[in-house]
């Protein structure tokens, strides 16, 4: 099905309704929006009937401004919701689809301060709105400033409201093939503005239900505003493809198919491992000894070492999890937290050892949605073990061109869709709590936080380094990157972390069944390797490592307090609050700030080293 949306710019000429005639017969639409038709409703109702379009809903103009009107073909049933001046709002059912969807074509106010009013009326229509959705119109308002050339700088405050309206409403866009703009004004280079006002926008219900769409910017003609067309199946024939290509062309808008086929050979060539060094320097080039050497290599590296007693660290802790927050976390699961879980996995990530990406779950939930959820719960309730279904395949990404050592690679674990849902799961019940364990230092994963947080606060600290000229104490900045700190994280020091928290021993007993139940296998040029159980580490690829590496991390950040409470670490003191800043977290990066001295930078060597002998 084909969906045209265009800002036809006035329909009051005979010529330019018969150039709008030849185009529809190019393009053969089944649904048709229009928006700044400039006519009556009767006088358009005459020009969609023209056009082919027997069924429609026509708004008239107010004097020489606006006009909408939406047709659709024969063998679709098109019920209305609602309308206005700025939207037509329906249900659509295509006889040959089982499911209803919805669509909305949406004509943003064109006058800046009244954009409020539209926003209002998105989410408004959100709230009525309970299935797959689509958006298509004129937005007249950039999502970011690179969607924008030539002419005055859109403001952020204006952009930032958009952005806003459409994370309340869970719509995301919907991205394009063809040129970038959608509208363009000034035909000399000095005089030119081109922006991307026109768009397509879609909640995950609806791209799961029409996973193979296209949305295609068309060359415009008599308006300034191109045709946007979103075809339901447009793409379903790459869809194959797309796994062996593994690229995000398919959505950036890159369709050169010898280009693509290409590219898709080509990858597959240079992701092949045909030699790898040993310890001793040697090249080894026998699959099966590549193998064999990959495997011991992690099996090393995921084994647990010796590591110092945290008590003090552990003693530090002022519970922040109360018997409240437990036995929220520890309350009956429900089906309606799987059937969430199922939904916010990505549908065509590389999927685990059982070879079924989320898309097949998500597709065919009507059928399979029953039995997967009684097992999850099963699980999650701790009336069936998670072992069987917690084998995890790592896969090498390198990090530079043509690694030759295991260390160059970044090891990746693809877990199966069902323990990724219950993953998911018991991390939606982590994200509730962990603003009360996690300190404002860290900038990732809390809800209510942003890295762009702590990213602002390094610069001012910073930017205070360099306009502090005098005094006799400098201080010092350093970003610190820790080598392995997911693999090397050791499963008592965790464990120990989320008691000295407040978090109850049956939440803790299910968080580390998760992470203790694991075997993995090595995946070199697409054959496995022999398994093996790890003693320690957290997988980047399972939906709980993040929180998880948090309350791990915020060890780090207390042993920072702790020195300086005990006058060994100072920090940089800034603004006029005289506030103290020792360290800004971004998820697993770290800068670190202190006194610019022999002592200073020893005593913060120290505390990274006592964290390393504690946590692994």
């Amino acid at each position: 099905m084909k969906i045209l949306s265009w800002n036809v710019r006035g329909l009051g000429q005979p010529r330019t309704v018969r150039r709008l005639k030849n185009k529809l017969r190019r393009i053969q639409p089944q649904i048709l929006f229009l928006m700044e038709t400039k006519v009556t409703s009767k006088r358009m109702e005459s020009i969609r009937r023209k056009c082919g379009f027997l069924n429609g809903i026509d708004v008239a103009a107010t004097g020489t401004r606006g006009g909408l009107s939406l047709g659709w073909k024969e063998g679709l049933n098109l019920m209305l919701k609602s309308f206005s001046n700025y939207h037509i709002d329906v249900e659509v059912e295509d006889e040959d689809e089982v499911d209803t969807w919805r669509f909305t074509g949406f004509y943003e106010v064109p006058v800046e301060n009244e954009r409020k009013e539209s926003w209002k009326l998105l989410r408004a229509l959100k709230r009525r709105n309970d299935k797959p959705w689509l958006i298509t119109g004129d937005f007249n308002e950039i999502l970011f400033s690179f969607e924008k050339k030539g002419g005055r700088t859109r403001e952020e405050r204006q952009m930032a409201a958009f952005r806003e309206t459409l994370e309340h409403c869970e719509l995301y866009d919907l991205g394009f093939s063809g040129q970038w703009c959608t509208w363009e004004r000034g035909r000399l280079v000095d005089n030119n503005i081109r922006e991307r006002l026109d768009r397509g926008v879609a909640n995950t219900e609806w791209w799961k239900l029409f996973p193979g769409y296209k949305v295609s910017h068309l060359q415009h003609s008599f308006s300034n505003h191109c045709p946007i067309v979103v075809d339901t199946c447009g793409m379903e024939e790459l869809r194959g493809e797309e796994q062996r290509a593994r690229v995000n062309w398919l959505r950036m808008g890159d369709r050169n198919t010898a280009f693509f086929h290409r590219s898709a050979t080509h990858r597959k060539r240079k992701n092949l491992i045909n030699e790898l060094k040993n310890e001793a320097g040697s090249l080894v080039t026998e699959m099966d000894a590549i193998h064999n050497l990959a495997t011991e290599y992690f099996k090393e590296m995921f084994s647990s070492k010796e590591v110092s007693n945290c008590d003090r660290l552990i003693e530090s802790f002022f519970p922040s999890i109360t018997n409240e927050h437990n036995n929220m976390l520890m309350a009956a699961f429900r089906e309606e937290e799987v059937a969430e879980a199922i939904k916010s996995i990505a549908p065509l990530k590389a999927s685990g050892k059982d070879g079924f990406p989320a898309l097949f779950y998500q597709k065919y939930w009507h059928i399979v949605g029953e039995e997967v959820t009684r097992y999850c719960l099963d699980v999650l309730n701790g009336r069936r073990n998670i072992d069987e279904i917690n084998k995890t395949s790592i896969v090498l990404i390198p990090k530079e061109k043509s690694p030759k050592t295991l260390n160059k690679f970044r090891p990746i674990s693809l877990c199966n869709v069902i323990y990724k849902i219950i993953s998911k799961v018991l991390g939606q019940r982590f994200r509730k709590v962990l603003d009360l364990c996690i300190k404002d230092t860290q900038g990732a994963f809390v809800v209510g936080r942003q890295i762009t947080d702590n990213i602002f606060m390094a610069y001012e600290v910073l930017h205070s380094l360099k306009r502090k000229r005098g005094g006799s104490k400098k201080s010092f900045a350093l970003k610190l990157d820790m080598s392995k700190d997911y693999d090397r994280i050791e499963w008592s020091f965790l464990e120990k972390m989320l008691r000295g928290m407040g978090f109850c021993e049956g939440w803790i007993l299910i968080i580390m069944r998760c992470i203790t139940s694991v075997t993995y296998t090595v995946v070199i040029n697409g054959k496995h390797g022999e398994e093996f159980k790890p003693q320690r580490g957290l997988r980047q690829g399972d939906p709980l490592s993040p929180y998880l590496f948090l309350i791990c991390a915020e060890g780090f950040s207390r042993l920072i307090e702790l020195a300086k409470k005990e006058k060994r670490l100072s920090g940089i003191r800034m603004g006029r609050g005289n506030v103290s800043v020792s360290h800004l977290f971004f998820a697993d990066d770290s800068v670190l700030f202190g006194e610019a001295s022999e002592e200073g930078a020893n005593n913060m060597k120290c505390v990274v080293q006592e964290y390393e002998k504690i946590s692994g």
